[in-house]
């Protein structure tokens, strides 16, 4: 822009042809609007410093939840929709306009009778005509989402000197003085710390293009509030009215979440093994503080510092000890002399602040250990040892801090979205617009999925589908996620639900055979009566699923489908509800991922009499195995201890080998040639294992290393393992609950649980690493737009090279991708 067109901008800013008041009915008045969107906060520039661009005092705006980490303001709309509610002269009619930088479907502001009832909402995606139709005919749906503007009364209330603004509205005139990135006042540094830059950010060689729908990262710049004044002849006749974007907010959390476990991350790789290595040393080479109070050990600081106190004492000590020696017959030495006096005063100061925490001076017993560690001490640099703890240990306990702090942030938000996707406006019975939710939600996961606290809250909301991201699985439809647990509850029970029911005997599958009671196909989910009752476009969203998980969506909700996976277990609390959920995310394996096409599950009520002879041989070999065990304990001769050994030894195989043989409730039927695995659900590979492993000779162990290593390295990923994962746990599941039924008590499953624990846990690290490992790096995680948005956050803390930043990305996928692995393979260990 050129100067002579800043200067007639401002010039016709200040132009204003008809002021409110000058003659004109405020009842026929045609209103400018200018639509802003509240949005997260510019980072500050120091810890501590207040926010850059804070809400002024006396506006009025939503309830938003108070955050830990940053604060909010106003910007200008992302690229997108505003969709406007209009009701007048009696006809109602939904008003689309395109967000264009600074244009609204081309102009530069929305233009609306005062004698107009509004309601306005912001958009990410366009509004299909079904949306639209639904928001037109649903007034709840319309007061949920979109934001009613009394044209009349903010002109009104605006107008008066000094009075307090109508909620989410204020005059044009003020435009510059709320929203943060339109000038005079301006952005503080481009915004760099959020998805939406007012300044190009600077590209990485080599970066990869995102092929993605959902659009995180992108750059809007500043405007001036002359140029938008310039467009509105009646600047008393012009508000500018604040909007909702909810995901516009959490992709600027996800964002901050990301970039400070990137930080923390480098730190990790900078010094986390020499943190490690050092805290050992200590625990080795320093005072004992297993005796510590559990509110001091529970407090890094307080603990830092009583192990400071307790060497200072031991120290203090010695020095006493070693000055009382060398200074024996002379007056120095003597009881009472200034030197005596110095040490038994240091001595008390310091048993006096041990006091205060609680804390006893080192024992007798203590001090000859710390006396005896003398030497090691000396071999390791203690004293270089316990000034590293005591400037990392502080520092890795602050980023971890922030992360929290952040995570805890991201949500707070995710809770506050609804459960359902259409309630974003989202249609999801269009493909692109499922895709681009999924997309939503492989972000989130990923971002969450690389701390524990994160990790779990997946776990539990995948379990629970008490959020957004909880529902993804299932198109984001609760309504279709109860339907499908009430169809895998059915199948479970083997009970029927009258015509379409879901009691299907074997001959209904051609050319099956086999002792199976029950088959669910996915003809007989879609025939069923449960699913015939949801309403059309309910049905039409799982259709929608599976076309968008065959198509361009297939690595994103493959992706999501992994990170739930640890849901499909029951948790400690086995309970028919969550066996259930476990079972429609082995429902969605087999009849949504395309791998699966074909694949039919089985239900085999004969194998609950087998799992009661096998807990009975598992309970007989744990007798038998404790009998060796106690005999051991025995005197006897060497001949006899090695005869028992050999007996415990041979009990141990069993025992192991037993467990592998638990029978199965749940399986599944082939496709295209996967009948071993999915019969057995793998164990049938983890037996061979275990049989190589326990021959006699050194080759036994090479070639079960050899076969663990081919299965690694050319086991297929996707849709199999996923099904054989979630079938597993439910079989875990409900042979608890079998259990508990057939009433064996908590001592006897107890017992077994240490072998049917493993086994467990064996079979799913044979399916889910492999995936993880072959994929981690290709799949969505820290790749496209995540890998974008991680790497825009680093560059909020890091001026680093590309190597580096691609070496801590690399290092945080994988920290992703072994935390939702490892969930997965304790899911049945959890239950057991």
């Amino acid at each position: 822009m050129t100067d002579r067109d800043v200067q007639s901008q401002r010039r016709d800013a200040r132009f204003d042809e008809s002021p409110l008041g000058g003659g004109m009915c405020p009842l026929l008045l045609d209103v400018a609007l200018f639509p802003v969107r509240y949005a997260i906060d510019e980072a500050p520039g120091q810890a501590g410093e207040p926010a850059p661009h804070p809400l002024a005092s006396p506006w009025q705006g939503p309830n938003y939840p108070e955050l830990q980490t940053r604060s909010y303001t106003l910007r200008q709309l992302r690229d997108g929709w505003v969709y406007v509610w209009v009701e007048e002269e009696g006809e109602q009619r939904i008003d689309e306009h395109r967000v264009e930088g600074a244009t609204f479907g081309g102009q530069p502001h929305l233009t609306y009778s005062t004698q107009a009832r509004l309601a306005l909402a912001y958009s990410p995606v366009q509004w299909t005509e079904r949306i639209q139709a639904y928001m037109l005919a649903d007034a709840q749906a319309r007061q949920r989402v979109m934001r009613s503007v009394d044209l009349l009364a903010a002109l009104t209330g605006t107008a008066q000197p000094g009075g307090a603004f109508p909620a989410n509205v204020g005059p044009i005139t003020q435009l510059a003085e709320h929203v943060a990135d339109v000038t005079p006042n301006g952005a503080v540094d481009g915004f760099t710390s959020t998805t939406v830059s007012t300044a190009e950010r600077e590209e990485s060689e080599g970066e990869e293009s995102d092929d993605g729908l959902y659009e995180v990262l992108s750059v809007k710049p500043e405007i001036t509030q002359d140029s938008v004044l310039a467009q509105v002849k009646c600047h008393d006749e012009a508000l500018f009215v604040a909007l909702d974007d909810d995901l516009g907010i959490v992709n600027d959390l996800i964002m901050a979440l990301l970039g400070r476990e990137a930080e923390l991350e480098a730190f990790l790789d900078e010094n986390g093994h020499k943190l490690e290595t050092a805290l050992v040393t200590q625990a080795l080479c320093g005072p004992d503080d297993s005796d510590l109070p559990e509110a001091v050990r529970n407090d890094p600081e307080m603990s830092r510092q009583a192990q400071r106190l307790l060497q200072q004492r031991l120290e203090a000590q010695e020095a006493q000890a070693l000055s009382t020696a060398i200074n024996r017959g002379s007056p120095f030495g003597r009881a009472g002399s200034p030197l005596q006096r110095q040490h038994e005063e240091r001595i008390a100061a310091i048993d006096s602040n041990l006091a205060a925490m609680g804390i006893e001076p080192p024992s007798r017993d203590e001090r000859d250990a710390w006396r005896s560690k003398r030497r090691w001490r000396g071999d390791v640099d203690y004293a270089g040892v316990v000034k590293f703890i005591n400037t990392e240990q502080p520092r890795l306990e602050r980023l971890q801090a922030h992360a929290k702090a952040n995570l805890e942030d991201v949500i707070v938000w995710l809770e506050r979205l609804p459960t359902d996707g259409e309630s974003l406006c989202f249609d999801l019975c269009d493909e692109e617009q499922s895709q681009t939710l999924l997309e939503f939600a492989a972000l989130v996961s990923e971002a969450l999925g690389a701390t524990e606290q994160g990790r779990q809250w997946l776990t539990d909301t995948f379990r629970e589908r008490d959020s957004l991201i909880g529902t993804g699985l299932f198109n984001f439809s609760p309504a279709l996620a109860a339907a499908l647990d009430s169809i895998a509850q059915q199948w479970l029970e083997g009970g029927a639900d009258g015509a379409g029911g879901l009691g299907v005997m074997p001959s209904d599958v051609a050319g099956f055979a086999g002792n199976v009671d029950a088959v669910l196909s996915l003809e007989h989910v879609q025939q069923s009566a449960l699913f015939l009752a949801l309403a059309q476009p309910v049905q039409d969203t799982f259709s929608t699923l599976q076309k968008v998980a065959a198509g361009a969506g297939r690595q994103v909700w493959e992706a999501l489908a992994y990170q739930a996976l640890p849901a499909a277990g029951a948790g400690a609390q086995v309970a028919a509800q969550q066996t259930a959920r476990g079972a429609s995310i082995a429902l969605l394996a087999a009849f949504v991922h395309p791998d699966n096409q074909g694949t039919f599950l089985q239900r085999n009520d004969g194998a609950m009499a087998q799992q009661r002879h096998w807990r009975a041989g598992m309970l007989r070999l744990s007798i038998q195995i404790k009998a060796q065990q106690l005999l051991l304990r025995a005197p006897m001769s060497p001949g006899r201890r090695a005869e028992v050994l050999r007996t415990l030894g041979s009990l141990e195989n069993d025992h192991q080998a037993l467990a592998l043989q638990e029978p199965k409730r749940f399986t599944a039927g082939p496709a295209q040639g996967a009948a071993a695995p999915l019969a057995t659900l793998g164990f049938d590979e983890l037996r061979e294992q275990h049989r190589l492993r326990m021959q006699r000779g050194a080759g036994s162990v090479v070639a079960a290393r050899q076969r663990m290593a081919q299965w690694m390295e050319s086991r297929g990923i996707g849709g199999l393992p996923l099904l054989i994962a979630a079938l597993n746990l439910v079989n875990v599941a409900d042979s608890i609950r079998n259990a508990q039924r057939d009433g064996v008590d908590q001592a006897d499953l107890s017992k077994i649980a240490s072998q049917a624990s493993y086994a467990s846990a064996a079979v799913m690290a044979l399916w889910v690493i492999p995936y993880w490992q072959q994929h981690a790096n290709q799949m969505v995680s820290l790749r496209g737009t995540t890998r974008k948005i991680t790497g825009a956050g680093i560059s909020r803390w890091q001026a680093a090279g590309q190597a580096s930043t691609a070496r801590i990305l690399a290092k945080l996928s994988n920290r992703v991708a072994g935390m939702a692995a490892f969930a997965a393979i304790g899911a049945g260990v959890e239950s057991w």
